[in-house]
């Protein structure tokens, strides 16, 4: 999922169908609108098209969260996926990026995605993640 824009390719539906159809009795278990909507973005993606869209990929994410296949990382990678999407759409239309285009780099960097997403999830209270020191390529915030 190391996109510049959060999106979601034929690839990555493609292994999460695989490994839905695994856990047949999830599978089972789950929504028909749920399964409709993956099998519907995988058709979609099939044909060469991504989905950029934050509803459908929120709406996506909770089909996978009831498939039981988002793991904690994975769920911190996608929220800070969606966040930065956010903040991107938001910047670019009040024009921030003009007067501050090293943002628009941080926005793409992988590892401010992943502080994003921890920040998102421990701000609903239901997590604490430890973030680290910055990754290579990222600013460090120590002057």
């Amino acid at each position: 999922m190391a996109h510049s824009l959060f999106s979601l390719g034929y690839a990555e539906l493609q292994r999460i169908m695989r490994e839905a159809y695994r856990r047949g009795r999830r599978l089972r278990r789950c929504k028909n609108i749920h399964k409709s909507l993956l099998e519907a973005c995988v058709g979609f993606t099939k044909k060469g098209f991504k989905i950029t869209d934050v509803a459908v990929i929120a709406r996506l994410r909770v089909a996978l969260r009831d498939l039981g296949i988002i793991n904690r990382r994975v769920r911190v990678l996608v929220e800070g996926e969606i966040k930065a999407l956010e903040m991107q759409i938001r910047f670019r239309d009040r024009k921030v990026f003009n007067w501050a285009p090293q943002l628009k780099a941080w926005l793409k960097c992988q590892a401010y995605k992943f502080w994003l997403g921890a920040m998102q999830i421990s701000l609903e209270g239901k997590v604490c993640l430890m973030v680290g020191p910055a990754a290579e390529g990222f600013p460090s915030t120590h002057v």
